[in-house]
């Protein structure tokens, strides 16, 4: 990974999602770019008169001089490149926008605290945006404090890309001197032969790949994905947890497609990593 993009609104909101970006910049040597997208109000795309584009300038100027002191601190607490970007448009729409021309490694948000209703009714930014962009995203929640994790847990499903995405966990478990848990989900009865040895295989191949690691596997059989992860999250206290998202039905489709899914979205307490799986002819499936 070479180059983290945050999304800010200047609110608690963002506040948090920056720490994150901030302490994997300084820890794995990655540089951030700062991004915000803003709405004149009343807001229309359409609008040329005079007043609108003064208003739309003026508010232009404003964020990026936020954002400039901003990245100028971050320069200089982090040792890395810092950079930004504003846009004017609505902010779900333009985060995928510019995730889609930057190609960043890696996107950090913060989720938004919304009602059933609210999310129903407009959605959410993170959540299109795990829907809709095609790299690597961390979503914080609003409501978390940062604090270095101490225990990481990747949920795997044995895709080609896992293997590289484990490589990464394993680099973030050195870089915070924590624990690095993969599991497996074993959630039907009449696949847990097939997925035994699947899991056996993927753990000897790791173990190969990366040797010396300090990884802990772990096997689980259970009836529900959503709730034996949520589960195992809160029993091992976990910090942060990691997940791999593809067209096809995998454990974040199980997890964030049914109805539990918006339970452990909107309400979790640790952030998510969700990584894009990736399938070859080489694929363990």
């Amino acid at each position: 990974m070479n180059n983290i993009l945050v999304t800010t609104d200047f609110l608690v909101t963002s506040k948090n999602a920056l720490e994150y970006a901030k302490t994997l910049s300084k820890h794995i040597g990655l540089g951030i770019t700062l991004f915000h997208a803003f709405r004149t109000p009343p807001y229309d795309k359409d609008d040329t008169s005079a007043k609108h584009l003064e208003e739309s300038l003026r508010l232009k100027n404003e964020f990026e001089a936020k954002l400039d002191a901003m990245s100028n601190e971050i320069k200089l607490e982090t040792g890395n490149p810092c950079n930004y970007v504003v846009k004017e448009g609505f902010a779900k729409e333009e985060i995928v926008l510019i995730a889609d021309e930057l190609r960043p490694d890696l996107l950090i948000m913060g989720t938004e605290n919304l009602t059933p209703i609210d999310r129903f009714v407009f959605g959410s930014k993170a959540g299109r945006a795990m829907r809709e962009v095609n790299c690597t995203i961390m979503v914080v929640p609003q409501n978390t404090a940062f604090k270095p994790p101490s225990k990481i847990a990747f949920a795997v499903d044995f895709h080609e890309s896992d293997h590289d995405n484990t490589k990464f966990i394993n680099q973030l478990g050195k870089s915070f001197n924590c624990e690095t848990h993969l599991i497996h989900i074993v959630d039907s009865e009449s696949d847990f032969d097939f997925d035994t040895k699947q899991f056996l295989s993927f753990r000897e191949k790791i173990n190969k790949e990366i040797p010396g690691n300090a990884i802990h596997f772990h096997l689980i059989e259970g009836h529900n994905a959503a709730d034996d992860i949520d589960e195992y999250v809160k029993l091992n206290q976990i910090d942060l947890l990691a997940l791999a998202k593809t067209d096809k039905t995998t454990v974040f489709d199980r997890l964030f497609v049914r109805s539990l899914t918006q339970k452990i979205y909107y309400f979790t307490e640790i952030p998510l990593l969700v990584f894009q799986a990736e399938d070859g002819v080489n694929d363990l499936l």
